[in-house]
C-alpha cells in the first residue's frame, strides 16, 4: 500500500496463538497481505512508485508496467487486512466463549485492545512515520472500526447482514452525489467516518463507514469459518469467481460508485486502476475476488501448510500482525537510509525487491521472537496486542 494508498493494515485481533483450533489458512492469508503491504511500503521509502489505483479523483499514472503490476499485487493487502480483522474478532470471541468467558468480558477486552491500537498509531507509528512522510493513520481508523464492531457484534446475524449491505452499497450511492473534486471535510469526525483525507490532523485515508463495512463482512464470514462448507476450496473458488464477475460487470457499465470511471482512451492498463480513496465497489470486488481465490488455494493445500517453510513463515507474521506492522515501519525506514548511504546502481524496482526480501527475513525472525515472548508472558500487556 503506498503511503497515499497505504495499507490497511494488519489484522490485530486474533485467537490465542497457542490454540490448536487456529485456522492456518487464515493466518497464512493474513501473512500474504502483510508481505504485500511491506512491498508497497518498501517502495515508498525508496521512492519507487507502485501505484495501480486512483485517489481523490486524480487519474493513476503508471511509470512502468512492472511497477503497475506490482501495484496491483499490493492492492490486495488493504481489503484483505480489513476483512480478516472482522474474521479475527469472530474467531477470538468464539474461542473465549469456549473457555468460559462472558460476553461482557469479551467486549471489554476488545474495546481495550482497540484503544491500544489507536494509542500505538498516535504515538509509536506517528513517530516512525509522521504525516509529512505520508502516514494515513491506518491503525487509528481500524481501531475505531473494531471498537464499533465489538459493540454491534452481538446483534442478530440478519441485522448484521443488513447493516453490512447498507454500509457497502450506501457509501457507493453517496459517492454518486458527491461533487468532483471532493469537498474539503469540515471536521475531523467527517474525515474519520466519511471522506478520506483532509487538512485536519490526524489525516485518514480509510473512513470507517466505507472500510469498516469490510470488518462487518469479515465478522460474518468468521462466524462460519468452522463450518465444513467454508473449509472446502470450491466454496472459496465460487466466492472469488462471483466477486470477479460482479467486478467485470460493474467496470464495463461504468463502475458503480467508482469516483473516476474508466475512459477507453486512457489505455487498457487503466481498466484495472480503480478508486481506492474514496473506496469504490469495483476496487473492493476486484481485490477481494483475488483474495478469495488465494484462500481457495490455501484450503486446497491445507494439509501441506504446516510442513512448508514459506507458509510457516507467512503464518508467523500473520499471527503477530500488529507487532509486525509496527516493526516493518522501522525496518524499511532503516533499509531506506542504508540505501541512501550506499547508493546501489540498480533500477528502482530491483532495489525495492531486494530491500523487501531483506526486510521480510528480519520481520519473520522478529515475529518468531515476539510470539515466543508473548506466549511465555500471557498476562502482560502484550495480550492486548
Amino acid at each position: 500500500m503506498t503511503v497515499s494508498s497505504s495499507s490497511a493494515i494488519p489484522i490485530m485481533l486474533k485467537a490465542p496463538p497457542a490454540s490448536k483450533n487456529r485456522i492456518l489458512a487464515v493466518d497464512v492469508l493474513r501473512g500474504i497481505a502483510i508481505a504485500l503491504m511491506a512491498l508497497e511500503h518498501a517502495g515508498e521509502y525508496l521512492n519507487t512508485t507502485l501505484i495501480a489505483e486512483t485517489h481523490l479523483g486524480n487519474p493513476s499514472s503508471a511509470h512502468s508496467w512492472r511497477g503497475f503490476v506490482a501495484g496491483l499485487l499490493t492492492n490486495l493487502a488493504a481489503p484483505t487486512f480489513w476483512l480478516l480483522a472482522g474474521s479475527s474478532v469472530a474467531l477470538f470471541a468464539a474461542a473465549r466463549l469456549r473457555a468460559g468467558e462472558s460476553e461482557r468480558a469479551i467486549t471489554q477486552f476488545l474495546l481495550i485492545r482497540a484503544g491500544m491500537i489507536a494509542l500505538l498509531d498516535l504515538t509509536i507509528c506517528n513517530w516512525i512515520w509522521p504525516d509529512q512522510l505520508g502516514n494515513v493513520h491506518v491503525l487509528l481508523s481500524l481501531a475505531v472500526a473494531l471498537a464499533c464492531l465489538s459493540i454491534v457484534r452481538r446483534l442478530p446475524r440478519r441485522w448484521l447482514i443488513g447493516l453490512t449491505i447498507v454500509l457497502i452499497v450506501g457509501y457507493q450511492v453517496l459517492l454518486l452525489f458527491t461533487p468532483h473534486p471532493l469537498p474539503e471535510p469540515h471536521n475531523w469526525l467527517e474525515i474519520l467516518f466519511v471522506m478520506p483525507w483532509g487538512s485536519i490532523w490526524p489525516s485518514i485515508e480509510f473512513p470507517v463507514l466505507s472500510w469498516g463495512a469490510l470488518t462487518l463482512f469479515g465478522f460474518l464470514i468468521g462466524q462460519r469459518l468452522s463450518s465444513p462448507s467454508l473449509q472446502q476450496s470450491r466454496t472459496w473458488l465460487a466466492i472469488g469467481g462471483g466477486l470477479l464477475v460482479i467486478w467485470l460487470v460493474l467496470r464495463l457499465i461504468g463502475g458503480f460508485g467508482d469516483y473516476l470511471p474508466y475512459v477507453s482512451d486512457q489505455g487498457w492498463i487503466y481498466f484495472f486502476a480503480m478508486s481506492k480513496a474514496p473506496l469504490s465497489l469495483t476496487y473492493l470486488t476486484f481485490n477481494l475476488g483475488w483474495s478469495m481465490l488465494l484462500m481457495a488455494g490455501l484450503f486446497h493445500f491445507a494439509d501441506q501448510l504446516g510442513t512448508l517453510s514459506i507458509t510457516r513463515w507467512l503464518a508467523a507474521i500473520g499471527q503477530a500482525s500488529l507487532f509486525v506492522y509496527i516493526a516493518h515501519l522501522g525496518v524499511y525506514l532503516l533499509l531506506g537510509k542504508v540505501y541512501d548511504l550506499i547508493k546501489f546502481q540498480l533500477p528502482g524496482l530491483a532495489i525495492t525487491g531486494i530491500s523487501w526480501l531483506i526486510g521480510l527475513v528480519i520481520l519473520v525472525r522478529l515475529a518468531y521472537m515476539y510470539r515466543s515472548y508473548k506466549r511465555s508472558h500471557p498476562k502482560s500487556v502484550l495480550k492486548y496486542i
